[in-house]
């Protein structure tokens, strides 16, 4: 996200309304999808954790078929973390890619930094999958404990909650639209005006308001 606020802040710069706006949407996009993602997986670790008593990863194991739903829910929300589509996490994440493929094969200003953002793309996206491969992995195979075996799937007040998130996350890169004309308008209103990118960026918000449409529909 750092990442690409900052690919975006160099858009702004070198007046690249393409850069400025995969940068910033994506980053901002981003923001959001993570509030929707993280907080299923959270919500998925806390079930595990009432279920079987213990939050030892090592006493845990087989726990999907115990668990069936609460396991569904955790699975969509580490493939939408990992960047893996359909999910939300998808969308934004390749917004971010192009923003850093656009820089890198931009002006030599700019190149250095689009490669450095891509690297770091790819390894973050590496790591989180690594991450919730193992993190998974308390859902298959069998029960290595009994605190495992005595499992029993959460309560409904626990699993509706998941289940809207669930919906978000699988359904979030089909409810993407891109309002084109109202996003080019607003980018190209970077431009325009005083320099400081901060004073640039308030026009922006205040003509978006005064024109009462906003330039990413998700």
């Amino acid at each position: 996200i750092t990442a690409a606020l900052g690919l975006g802040l160099l858009g702004i710069t070198q007046h690249d309304t393409t850069l400025t706006v995969l940068g910033m949407g994506g980053a901002l996009l981003h923001v959001a999808n993570h509030a929707l993602f993280k907080s299923l997986l959270f919500m998925g670790a806390g079930a595990v954790a009432k279920a079987v008593g213990t939050r030892d990863m090592e006493c845990l194991g087989g726990l999907h078929r115990r668990m069936p739903w609460t396991a569904s829910g955790f699975v969509i929300g580490a493939a939408a973390i990992c960047g893996l589509p359909p999910f939300n996490g998808f969308v934004s994440e390749w917004c971010m890619y192009l923003a850093a493929f656009q820089a890198g094969m931009g002006p030599s200003a700019l190149a250095p930094a689009g490669w450095l953002a891509l690297g770091g793309l790819a390894l973050t996206g590496g790591l989180a999958a690594a991450c919730f491969a193992k993190a998974f992995a308390v859902f298959l195979g069998t029960p290595r404990t009994e605190l495992a075996s005595d499992a029993q799937e959460c309560t409904g007040a626990m699993l509706w909650p998941m289940g809207v998130l669930a919906a978000d996350g699988g359904l979030g890169a089909d409810g993407f639209e891109v309002d084109e004309p109202a996003f080019e308008d607003g980018a190209g209103h970077l431009f325009e005006g005083p320099a400081h990118p901060a004073v640039q960026l308030d026009l922006v918000v205040e003509r978006a308001e005064n024109a009462g449409d906003g330039a990413l529909l998700w």
